[in-house]
């Protein structure tokens, strides 16, 4: 049988998106590993962009150039990576796709690890599809990551096939674009293949892979998420799985080819905006910015988040909201870390059982 090495396209939930997918497809050893950026929300990292491994502690050393994120592993720079959350709450293990030396040294790194597990082959896993696109869509909000990992599987040179879970449920291209673009064959997850990972869906924040189990758990409605409040229609399709040829998808979009030679960071961020005319680092840093420059005021209390909760929903469900993701209700109310647990006490019996997700209608 086939070891695929799983390569997530994104950031922590494109990781957890990975074992999910992983699973559905049969495509997971013993213990599953996951190569993936860590690069999260302000809520969880505060730190705009992309860690290195040297923003953590307690890394595990597994080949020359790559590490993995442990449980124990500590960002020096405050916050919490969204792989050390996953590390707790699976039995999957996570190594870091360290974007320091541009699609060259992601590239280094994939090939190394892939030897190191003796994979036979890379599945590169985007939840929502926002890795299919040309560059130019007006709605396209986070090319950066995703591209970066496309040119640095191509640039791996291994055998690579992209899946698509979700197509559309990140909020950026619509459904039936990312469905036109991948031409795929279509597999839809059942309750059993996420079942194993909600509990970890409920630490970690990751909106478009929540969407995706609540897809897969019969979930339907209209779905607030992000900063910026898009909303995402769920319905049976939201559990579609998208498998496609690598190569196709890489050789369609131009900024790949203006990545592979990249060396930098620094060097991948411009080269995507200067193709794209735009990058989610600098809207990261620009928020970042905002909100560490206003003043730390004490955090209200349980019942006056109870009152701006209602004010919100209110409003929302006027406009056809019936579902809002936990971290954008964490926003909502004013709240600048991620809180599970007191986003469930202020909204009672709305909240999901088992989904960082809350029922409004």
């Amino acid at each position: 049988m086939e070891t695929a090495l799983l390569v997530a396209a994104g950031g922590g939930g494109d990781a957890l998106g990975a074992l999910i997918v992983g699973k559905a497809l049969g495509r997971l050893g013993v213990r599953p590993v996951v190569l993936s950026f860590s690069w999260d929300r302000y809520l969880i990292d505060p730190t705009p962009g992309p860690r290195t491994h040297t923003d953590f502690s307690d890394l595990t050393r597994l080949t020359e150039h790559t590490w993995e994120v442990t449980a124990a592993s500590r960002l020096r720079t405050g916050g919490v990576s969204g792989l050390t959350l996953l590390a707790r709450h699976t039995d999957a293990r996570f190594a870091l796709l360290d974007p320091s030396a541009g699609a060259v040294g992601l590239s280094q790194q994939i090939r190394e690890l892939a030897q190191h597990l003796a994979a036979d082959r890379i599945m590169l896993v985007d939840v929502g599809g926002d890795i299919v696109a040309r560059g130019d869509e007006d709605t396209l909000l986070s090319p950066v990551a995703d591209f970066l990992a496309l040119a640095a599987v191509a640039a791996a040179d291994l055998p690579a096939e992209l899946v698509v879970a979700g197509p559309g449920l990140d909020g950026e291209l619509p459904e039936p674009y990312v469905r036109a673009r991948i031409g795929a064959t279509s597999y839809r997850l059942a309750p059993s293949d996420v079942t194993a990972y909600l509990p970890a869906l409920d630490h970690h924040p990751s909106e478009a892979t929540t969407l995706l189990a609540a897809a897969a758990l019969g979930v339907t409605g209209h779905a607030q998420i992000r900063g910026s409040g898009a909303v995402v229609p769920l319905g049976p399709a939201g559990a579609d799985v998208l498998t496609t040829d690598f190569a196709a998808v890489a050789k369609a979009n131009t900024t790949v080819e203006n990545l592979l030679t990249t060396r930098t960071f620094q060097d991948a961020e411009d080269t995507v905006r200067r193709s794209c005319g735009r990058n989610e680092l600098d809207q990261e840093r620009r928020k970042a910015a905002r909100l560490d420059s206003q003043p730390e005021t004490p955090d209200p209390s349980t019942d006056e988040l109870r009152q701006r909760f209602t004010t919100y929903a209110a409003g929302a469900a006027g406009q056809g909201i019936s579902l809002v993701s936990f971290r954008r209700l964490a926003e909502v109310l004013g709240r600048r870390r991620y809180d599970p647990d007191l986003v469930r006490r202020v909204v009672g019996p709305l909240a999901h059982r088992s989904l960082p997700l809350v029922r409004l209608a």
